[in-house]
C-alpha cells in the first residue's frame, strides 16, 4: 500500500516541459534621457521624458524562438514606432 501511494504520488508530482508554444509578452516602460551637449562657449542640456509601449509575438521551438517585435514610444516632443523581428536561443 505504502509503495502503490509512493508511485502515485511521484506521477502526480511529474512535470513534463513543452516542446514549442507561441509567445505573447507585451510591455510597459518609463524613463528619461539626459544629454549635454558641449562645444566651445556653447552648452546644449536637455532633459526628455519618454513611455514606452510595445509586445512580442513569436513562436518558440525547443531551445530556439523567433518573432516580431512591436514598440511605441511617446517622447516629450512626439511619438515612434519600431517593428523589428527578433530571435533568441534558451539558455
Amino acid at each position: 500500500m505504502k509503495l502503490k501511494s509512493l508511485v502515485a504520488a511521484l506521477l502526480f508530482c511529474a512535470v513534463s516541459t513543452a516542446q514549442a508554444g507561441f509567445l505573447i509578452d507585451p510591455y510597459v516602460g518609463t524613463g528619461k534621457y539626459a544629454t549635454t551637449f558641449n562645444t566651445t562657449g556653447f552648452t546644449d542640456e536637455s532633459d526628455l521624458s519618454v513611455t514606452t509601449v510595445g509586445s512580442r509575438l513569436g513562436y518558440s521551438f525547443l531551445l530556439f524562438s523567433a518573432g516580431v517585435d512591436y514598440q511605441m514610444d511617446t517622447i516629450d516632443k512626439g511619438n515612434r514606432t519600431n517593428i523589428s523581428a527578433f530571435v533568441g536561443v534558451d539558455m
